[in-house]
């Protein structure tokens, strides 16, 4: 679900073309406007996007602009962005180069920039990204840390526009992130202080973080090897 920074709420499903069968689907996109009592399911975004389930994840950068990704049943990552009333679909990775059993978070720190978040088949957390300008409209993908991913949970939040910084835990349940801003120019990789003994994160659970509006804090949860839910938060000086 995505907020388009206007009076009307959208989200995107997947829905099979032949139940109990996942693998062949489409995306179809759906809106309401101000109280939400009138949903509108206008399109088909891709008829064939045969997405993995649980892939799919969208943002919006500003008023008139969405982005929906997800990761193909041949390991693709797939993109289709709303701009000027028309949705295009663009593959930003070929098949073989994403795995099933990762998760997408995407973030948009700034009305120019869109990234994409995943753990790539090395193990290793991988950014894709779109910045306003780009020739030919393309998406570059970078290596974001060499520190070890499990498969499953990732999550990525921005304090504000200057800002981002992404989540996830190393199969062993150690809880790493990485923070980028605009002054430094590039990702720096750590683990989170406090993230060990029964505190530490089950490997690859999932992870969820907020930025708080107004303040220069970062609240996250996962569920923990005792199987709690663990609460990591960073309050700025």
């Amino acid at each position: 679900m995505l907020n388009s920074n206007n009076p009307r709420l959208d989200f995107v499903v997947y829905k099979t073309i032949n139940p109990p069968d996942e693998s062949h689907g489409g995306h179809v996109h759906a809106y309401t406007f101000s109280d939400g009592d009138s949903w509108v399911q206008d399109e088909v975004l891709d008829p064939n996007a045969n997405a993995v389930s649980g892939s799919v994840t969208a943002i919006s950068k500003e008023a008139n602009s969405m982005l929906v990704a997800w990761i193909s049943m041949d390991e693709a990552l797939e993109v289709a962005r709303y701009e000027n009333g028309n949705w295009v679909k663009t593959q930003v990775l070929a098949p073989g180069n994403m795995t099933k059993n990762t998760k997408i978070d995407a973030l948009s720190c700034s009305p120019t920039m869109m990234n994409l978040f995943f753990v790539g088949t090395d193990l290793l957390v991988y950014q894709s990204y779109w910045k306003q300008g780009m020739p030919n409209d393309k998406w570059v993908t970078t290596l974001l840390s060499k520190f070890p991913a499990a498969l499953g949970g990732i999550s990525a939040t921005s304090m504000n526009r200057d800002h981002m910084e992404v989540f996830w835990t190393s199969p062993a349940g150690a809880l790493y992130h990485a923070y980028w801003t605009l002054a430094q120019g590039h990702w720096i990789s750590e683990t989170v202080p406090g993230s060990v003994g029964l505190n530490r994160c089950q490997g690859g659970s999932h992870i969820t973080t907020v930025a708080r509006k107004g303040k220069s804090s970062i609240e996250g949860w996962c569920r923990s090897v005792e199987g709690k839910l663990a609460h990591f938060y960073y309050y700025a000086n």
